[in-house]
């Protein structure tokens, strides 16, 4: 990382801050010329990249007046919203370290608190030791790997549902050959 990047950074970190400090002085919505300034993302594409720190100006400008602000303390909409220092600072380290947490492999730092916040978890809800737990980004990753982990069990049970029936028709067939070879060698022996 040189000179340039390091300065990047720590304009994006001065306007976050800025942002952070002032979200509870300012309304909960966006203004209405808070609303028209978007307009200024409204640009042609362009046939070289902007400068960085333009850029992450225009994002400071345009759109920090025209967010809500969740993370101020009088926003109370749907279930979202507030941050603590803490949780900010930890997602710009965690951006920092741009890992990809698929495979513990890829990321062993993640791994590991995964397994922590999973421990924790089930400790706190007073679940089994061995419950199973996974973290999604949101709402709609949640009811998808729901209904997978259902259409998952609803194939297992389906499987275990036949695999039962074979037993109970192989265990038919068998106790009806016995009884035929018993037959048989009961009709032999008359």
């Amino acid at each position: 990382m040189d000179v340039d990047d390091t300065a990047t950074l720590r304009a994006a970190a001065a306007m976050a801050l800025d942002y952070a400090a002032s979200v509870d002085d300012r309304g909960v919505a966006p203004d209405a010329v808070a609303l028209r300034g978007l307009a200024a993302f409204d640009e042609p594409l362009p046939e070289v990249g902007e400068a960085a720190e333009a850029t992450l100006r225009l994002l400071h400008d345009v759109g920090s007046p025209a967010t809500m602000a969740t993370a101020g303390a009088r926003y109370f909409g749907f279930v979202n919203g507030a941050t603590l220092p803490v949780a900010l600072g930890a997602s710009w380290l965690v951006s920092a370290w741009d890992q990809n947490s698929a495979l513990p492999v890829m990321s062993p730092v993640a791994a590991k608190l995964h397994d922590v916040a999973r421990r924790w978890l089930v400790e706190i809800l007073g679940l089994p030791t061995g419950t199973g737990v996974a973290f999604v980004t949101g709402m709609r990753v949640s009811v998808s790997s729901w209904k997978t982990d259902i259409q998952e069990s609803a194939m297992a049970a389906a499987i275990i549902l036949e695999c039962a029936a074979r037993v109970r028709a192989s265990a038919a067939s068998a106790r009806n050959t016995a009884q035929v070879t018993e037959d048989s060698a009961e009709g032999h022996g008359a």
